[in-house]
């Protein structure tokens, strides 16, 4: 998330656009090999570690929020999106 706010008494949220596909669409297509499981996990663990150090629950964890995108090295990175459920 890049920025909070409101305007005009509607609250806003200023987030990345992730090209890329959801946990979900790569699963859709057939199982993942291990390996693959095993990185877009720990990446994805990495994430809600990071989110819990600084007193984020997310809340609604599922392969739809679950994004894969390709870094410029052509590697899956992983990321995790909507933060909408979550609680301080």
């Amino acid at each position: 998330m890049y920025d909070v706010g409101e305007a005009e008494g509607t609250a806003y949220l200023v987030m990345e656009h992730i090209e890329g596909e959801t946990l979900a669409d790569r699963l859709s297509r057939g199982r993942a090999d291990v390996a693959e499981a095993v990185a877009v996990l720990t990446q994805a663990a990495d994430v809600l570690v990071e989110a819990h150090r600084l007193g984020v629950l997310h809340r609604d964890l599922k392969p739809e929020n679950v994004m894969i995108t390709r870094d410029q090295s052509g590697r899956d990175h992983v990321k995790v999106v909507d933060f909408g459920l979550a609680i301080l």
